[in-house]
């Protein structure tokens, strides 16, 4: 059975980091190296953290440059075949998921990425993706797969670590570059994980968002991409104004 790294980053997630963590610890596949890395929590997060220890392979608690940083510091610390990126208030669909996957083999196979379900405020719900990007023929289009959704081989992923210059977006940045250079990206119909939607960082600057991948994408010059960002700007100032 092959190991398979996950790391969780956090800070001040005091109240819901245990269930993440025991997401991971109760699975029953025997071959999980657990990283938990966290940026200098003061709510009580590090106290929850270490009444894990004895299930934790690494623990790093150290403030970082954001949630990208504190993930590469993940992958410096991994020694698996594959890495999966679970952050707090994120948990594994159910105790048996990385068993089913990884009862397979995805000899070959440099990215291996499935379904999501998110927490909304009305309830759990199955997140639907656009195609994946490499087969998305639109002039814009998002990654088409979820982070907590990945599994990627760690040797790959210590050659393409996160770009920092990205605050939203590192992520699928890694993705296409890997893809560029030659990765193989393969797909499985389980739901890996019951990720947290409703808040989060990327979800609170939908316009950094939007801005950096275009600049992934390589069209944020283009009068196309300007006219729509430039649209999208008013739909949310009058959403806005509706609102108050």
């Amino acid at each position: 059975m092959e190991t398979i790294t996950i790391v969780t980053v956090t800070y001040n997630c005091a109240s819901s980091i245990e269930d993440t963590i025991k997401s991971v610890i109760n699975q029953n596949y025997d071959n999980i190296e657990y990283i938990v890395i966290d940026g200098g929590s003061n709510d009580g997060t590090n106290d929850i953290i270490k009444k894990y220890l004895p299930h934790i392979s690494t623990y790093i608690c150290e403030k970082d440059k954001g949630i990208y940083d504190a993930m590469n510091k993940g992958i410096d610390n991994a020694t698996g075949e594959w890495i999966l990126f679970l952050n707090a208030g994120d948990i594994l669909h159910d105790e048996n998921v990385l068993s089913r996957i990884f009862s397979k083999e995805w000899k070959g196979t440099d990215v291996l990425w499935g379904e999501i379900k998110a927490i909304k405020e009305y309830g759990i719900k199955h997140v639907r993706f656009d195609v994946p990007f490499y087969e998305n023929k639109k002039f814009f289009y998002g990654m088409g797969f979820s982070h907590q959704g990945v599994f990627t081989r760690v040797i790959k992923a210590i050659k393409y670590k996160f770009d920092l210059s990205y605050k939203c977006c590192a992520d699928y940045n890694m993705m296409t570059q890997l893809y560029k250079n030659g990765a193989k990206f393969s797909y499985t119909p389980e739901t890996i994980a019951i990720i947290e939607g409703r808040y989060g960082f990327s979800a609170s600057n939908n316009a950094k968002q939007l801005l950096e991948v275009a600049h992934i994408l390589g069209v944020e010059k283009t009068f196309r991409f300007k006219f729509f960002f430039t649209k999208w700007k008013f739909k949310q100032f009058v959403k806005k104004i509706i609102k108050k």
